[in-house]
Order: structure tokens, then sequence, then C-alpha cells
């Protein structure tokens, strides 16, 4: 038997060739522990009749498969973190091109809004398609026309109150709940010889007939607690 050139095989660590308690051939040495022991039958079969030669003992370490293992799984660790690294790397670039850079685009375009100037409509960089974005940009779209339209409106009738206002043929003011001069028109200041400027550092008191002053600041009371 070549025993030598059986302990070449990966793993084997010991040979022996014995019949009954007589060992013929060894080779190799054999270790204590993290070993595979196995005995096989030696048979020579000769006029149809099986002769037993003996018995061949095998020892292998399991070392070196212990750590072949470890080496296998970490290196299928290490794949597997990989494959999964670039899979949840791809599908980060798939959202962000697919939504989030849209929703920057959104947040972008609301942060710049301004009322007061007009802007062009909120538009994606993307191929039209009916779903969740598509909609809420026509909603913000829809509000920015309806706020701007808003807005003009109540610029036109602030306008037309200010002409209104300023061309009253009678004296009119708004008034703090303290009497001061809030607004005055110029009919007002020529009726009582004070400039516009003057007479916003004034009250209605400073203006007003002292047996007149009762019956004014009753009217301002009632005329707050919505009585007339």
């Amino acid at each position: 038997l070549q025993l030598e050139g059986m302990l070449k095989l990966r793993d084997m660590q010991y040979f022996e060739v014995r019949e009954g308690g007589q060992v013929w051939a060894r080779a190799g040495r054999a270790a204590l522990e993290n070993i595979i022991q196995r005995e096989i039958i030696l048979r020579y079969r000769q006029d149809g009749r099986d002769q037993v030669l003996g018995t061949l003992v095998a020892v292998a370490t399991l070392e070196h498969v212990y750590a072949r293992l470890l080496g296998e799984a970490l290196t299928k660790l290490v794949s597997n973190g990989i494959k999964i690294f670039l899979v949840a790397v791809f599908m980060l670039l798939l959202i962000y091109y697919q939504m989030t850079r849209h929703l920057f685009a959104i947040s972008r375009f609301a942060n710049q809004f301004d009322l007061l100037e007009p802007t062009p409509p909120l538009a994606l960089d993307r191929a039209p398609r009916e779903d969740e974005l598509h909609s809420t940009v026509m909603a913000l779209n829809h509000m920015r026309a309806r706020l701007q339209d808003s807005i003009k409106k109540l610029a036109a009738s602030e306008e037309r109150f200010r002409y209104a206002f300023e061309q009253m043929a009678m004296g009119i003011a708004h008034v703090a709940p303290s009497g001061r001069f809030l607004r005055v028109n110029q009919k007002l200041c020529d009726i009582v010889g004070y400039t516009r400027e003057e007479l916003l550092t004034k009250t209605f008191c400073d203006i007003t007939h002292p047996d007149d002053l009762d019956a004014g600041w009753n009217q301002a009371r009632l005329l707050l607690a919505g009585e007339i």
C-alpha cells in the first residue's frame, strides 16, 4: 500500500494497516483532537471467496476544514454584503431619481414663491404622467394662480378705496382705540387747519371741543362694542 502517497490527500493525517492486534504499516501522525477516524476492511477475492487482508485505519484532521469553512463563510458574507450595498445604492439612486429630486424641486418652489412677484408655474423634470407628484404639482400651481389672482384683486380694491378716501368731499379719518389718528384725508386737514403730518401726531381729543369729548368717547365705546 502506498501510505505515504495517500498522506498527500487533503486533510489526511495518519494511515495504518493492521491485522488482529498487530500493526503492519503506518504513515503520518494522528493528533489527539479535531480529528475524524474511519476503519476500512481490506478484502481480496480469490477463487470466488473473499480473503480479509486486514484493516486500513484513516485519520483526517478537521482543523483545515474548519478554517476553509470559516474562510468560505467570510467570503460569502463579504460577497453578500457587497451585493446588498450595491442593491441599496441602486435603490437609493432610483428613489432619488424617481421621487426625492422632485420633492426637492417642490420644496425650492414653495420656499421661493412670492405672491407679489409673478413666477412661472412649477414643472418637474420628467415625462408627464398621472400620479401623486403630478397631483401635487397641479394643486400647487392652482393654489399659486388663485393666490396671485386674489392679490391682484386686493391691490385693485385697495387702490379704489385709497382714491375714494382721498377724493371724498368730507373729512375722514381712521382712528385707533386710543384716539390717535392713523390715517386722514386732505379734506379733514383743510377743515381742522393742520397738515397731514401734524394730524398723525395728534389724537381726536386734541382737535375736539372739551364740551364734545364725553359724547365722542361714548360714541367710540359703542362702536367698539358693536352697538352702532
